[in-house]
């Protein structure tokens, strides 16, 4: 907490992201309102949504359903934006004469990368910035991953990353991991396209080559039939296994004179939580000291730029092949 006043806050957008997967009680807090709300250092003033559900009334801040009244009425500092990616545009370029310190957006920035890199060269002009909500990108537990895997101190031998559901949905979660952990991508060869949720977004399987990570594969599943995001990395010296909705970390170590016969085997040392459920509060806390002058946001709208751009790369070389 700082000593400075509370930053005034509001959130555009009431549905899951935005507000409806919390209750103003919930601990952790997992949405935009909650988080502003339980955030010592911010006022949770408003939230806007054309169309609120009745439990909207339930928070303890003031309800638009219009963005010019919104805007007009409050005096904010910082918004969180959680819509669907068509709508963001219109928004964010409204907001850029809004006054406001500092915005936070959903991904992808806009549907297609031209569009978000246009947002992302309107906000730099402006001197606004700018962070994405990709929830890994503030995770203590895969900055430290990060810095193990850049500096050398442990080599991954290769990476599994599941996910469905699109892969600028939520394909764009496990692009961007992989370049936190292991780097710039080097290469990007699309392998295997599904459209499971969204015929024009499909969820496409590929193999990533990167800086730090030599095979790095990326597998689209089925969203229509279960959700799975999950994170598998094997090491020169272990195994981290990311599962259960993102909130448990299985490990595993070499041990040598084990196993039929005798050798070096990779053995589990246990499981243990993950922090991904205080990655709104993290955010929060990044978004505080970016608009205070003490850190550069963790991810900004040229990193969320830089990972659709290898997107629209995976997409370019799928089209017409790959049952896309």
């Amino acid at each position: 907490m700082t000593n400075r006043p509370a930053l005034k806050a509001a959130v555009i957008g009431g549905g899951l992201m935005g507000v409806l997967m919390d209750t103003p009680e919930n601990v952790p807090p997992l949405t935009h309102a909650g988080g502003f709300l339980q955030h010592p250092d911010y006022d949770l003033k408003a939230i806007c949504e054309p169309h609120p559900s009745p439990s909207l009334q339930n928070w303890p801040c003031k309800l638009y359903t219009a963005l010019d009244d919104l805007l007009r009425e409050e005096k904010l500092d910082i918004v969180s934006i959680a819509v669907p990616k068509e709508q963001q545009p219109s928004i964010l370029t409204q907001l850029l004469d809004s006054g406001l310190q500092a915005v936070i957006a959903e991904k992808p920035l806009a549907p297609t990368l031209a569009e978000a890199c246009a947002l992302r060269d309107l906000y730099q002009e402006a001197g606004i910035p700018l962070l994405v909500n990709l929830p890994r990108r503030y995770s203590l537990m895969y900055q430290d991953f990060a810095k193990k895997f850049r500096t050398g101190e442990e080599h991954a031998l290769c990476a599994t990353l599941y996910y469905g559901k699109g892969l600028i949905h939520n394909g764009i979660h496990g692009i961007d991991l992989a370049r936190l952990l292991f780097g710039e991508v080097i290469e990007a060869r699309p392998l295997f396209a599904r459209p499971d949720v969204f015929a024009e977004d499909p969820s496409i399987s590929a193999f990533l080559r990167l800086e730090h990570c030599s095979q790095f594969h990326l597998n689209a599943l089925d969203d229509n039939r279960f959700t799975c995001f999950e994170l598998d990395i094997i090491t020169d010296s272990g195994r981290y296994i990311v599962t259960n909705d993102h909130r448990t970390l299985q490990t595993s170590a070499v041990c040598d004179h084990t196993g039929i016969p005798l050798g070096k085997r990779l053995i589990s040392t246990g499981s243990r939580p993950t922090d991904y459920e205080q990655s709104i509060m993290f955010l929060l806390d990044n978004a505080r000291d970016v608009i205070g002058g003490k850190a550069a946001p963790l991810c900004s709208a040229a990193t969320i730029c830089d990972s659709h751009a290898v997107i629209q790369q995976i997409r370019d070389k799928a089209r017409g092949n790959y049952f896309v």
